[in-house]
């Protein structure tokens, strides 16, 4: 009675699902025959190196996707301390992030590639603002620059923040940087959870800019401290110069998250204008809130509605409120004789085709 017995589906007659969490040891379940297929919920960051090696060998077969959750190195360019006034010679965190090009160096000195490969095994590719790979959209959307240090290092220099001593160990300090105290030193506080991956590439992150003359402390908090909501929360209450954290996006349009309105504050109870004061970078910019407003008046106008996706894409890329750094892999490990096996990244669930998933001793 399936709707799709035409087709020769399901190919399966029964299965039984078997809840395992992530204590267990997803590859003893393979190789002992208890499961021929895990889905992601029971597979651990820590296993991916052998997971892809696993793959390689033949000895197993690794199926991935991205998923929705877009992790984001996040600038804080307005903290909420500045909503009654900026002064650089007070309590006032110096106005480092204001000038885009501090932003666009922080990105050169990063090895996106790197974090992909050594990080990530290559289990995901680099997002084009908030894109998947698989968005119909994603090859026309400018490409952040490679990894450049010596520009990023330049592009300081422009500024104004300069290595006095000649030497990485220390920070630059400002001479002649807008807005900012003269002699102060070019170090901020970078905020993330707890997570073995994201520290991971904090970790790593925090070296890299290290070498441009950039000092970064790392401060790892408690979850519910660092998604607090209101004034005392790290993200929601703009509390940081550097954040690394993961939203949940999928392909829809970032406007709650950049928009000028959703910038949370005393004056909005910290929960913005319509969308629950997602723009926690303090970002502002009217040509991003009008792209947004076009797009979603769009309605049944496909083409506008693209073309403004487009622009606020680029907006994104050359702007940097947030340096993305990749959707986390979705991922299945299977026994060698399960075929058939298709990813939708824009799929729900992973098993969302398994009705075309086969089970065969002579597997391709």
């Amino acid at each position: 009675n399936y709707f799709r017995a035409d087709e020769g589906l399901p190919k399966f007659d029964s299965l039984e699902f078997k809840v395992i969490g992530k204590d267990k040891d997803a590859l003893s379940l393979l190789k002992s025959g208890t499961c021929d297929i895990v889905g992601n919920s029971g597979i651990s960051y820590a296993d991916y190196g052998k997971l892809v090696e696993l793959n390689q060998n033949g000895e197993i077969k690794l199926f991935t996707s991205e998923s929705d959750e877009w992790e984001i190195l996040t600038f804080g360019i307005e903290p909420a301390s500045y909503d009654d006034g900026y002064y650089p010679y007070g309590s006032d965190r110096p106005d480092i992030f204001s000038d885009v090009r501090v932003r666009q160096a922080f990105a050169y000195c990063i090895d996106h590639k790197k974090i992909l490969n050594d990080l990530l095994f290559n289990l995901s590719k680099l997002p084009k603002a908030y894109l998947r790979s698989s968005h119909p959209l994603y090859d026309l959307v400018q490409s952040y620059s490679d990894y450049d240090p010596q520009k990023g290092i330049q592009l300081l220099k422009e500024v104004g923040w300069l290595d006095r001593d000649d030497n990485l160990a220390t920070p630059r300090l400002a001479h002649g940087v807008t807005n900012v105290p003269e002699g102060t030193p070019l170090a901020v506080n970078y905020y993330l959870s707890d997570a073995l991956l994201r520290n991971k590439v904090a970790e790593y992150i925090a070296g890299s800019l290290g070498q441009c003359g950039i000092q970064v402390n790392l401060e790892i908090v408690p979850i519910d401290e660092l998604y607090m909501p209101g004034a005392d929360g790290v993200l929601f209450g703009r509390r940081f110069d550097l954040a690394q954290f993961s939203w949940k996006i999928g392909n829809r349009l970032p406007c709650g998250l950049f928009g000028s309105e959703e910038s949370p504050s005393e004056k909005n109870s910290w929960v913005g204008k319509n969308y629950g004061g997602g723009n926690i970078t303090g970002y502002d910019n009217i040509v991003f809130n009008e792209s947004c407003r076009l797009a979603y008046r769009a309605g049944l106008n496909y083409e506008l509605r693209q073309s403004r996706q487009l622009e606020v894409a680029n907006l994104l890329v050359q702007e940097l409120p947030i340096i993305p750094l990749y959707f986390h892999p979705r991922v299945i490990i299977a026994r060698a004789h399960v075929c058939d096996i298709e990813k939708d990244d824009s799929a729900f669930s992973s098993f969302s085709s398994i009705e075309e998933w086969n089970y065969s001793q002579s597997c391709p």
